[in-house]
């Protein structure tokens, strides 16, 4: 059974990959971390299968002056499959995958 601390420690290993990502958390907000029925959209439909949610807050602002976020979705598994940041603009999503070495990798599809 996946526990909140394994999604966080994904999470954090992830950021040790992309320093950039972790240069625009705001540390003052906890992370949200959740259990869901609809963490991951099913392209191409309106469905969602079941998984977790990461929600960082960011130290910007989006463009409608809310502030910005970092959302990790993974699977049921606890396995990490796509981040969204909404952050001084559009939204930029890419999509987790390991490469050949068991590291953590974005890609855009």
């Amino acid at each position: 059974m996946i526990i909140k601390e394994q999604i966080e420690n994904t999470v954090k290993e992830i950021l040790q990959a992309y320093p950039k990502l972790k240069e625009i958390i705001d540390n003052d907000f906890p992370w949200k971390i959740m259990k869901t029925d609809s963490a991951i959209m099913i392209e191409g439909t309106d469905k969602y299968l079941p998984g977790w949610n990461c929600f960082i807050t960011s130290v910007n602002e989006t463009l409608n002056f809310k502030r910005g976020h970092i959302a990790f979705s993974f699977d049921e598994a606890g396995e990490p499959k796509k981040i969204s940041v909404y952050d001084m603009g559009r939204p930029n999503i890419g999509y987790i995958t390991k490469n050949e070495n068991g590291n953590y990798k974005i890609s855009e599809k």
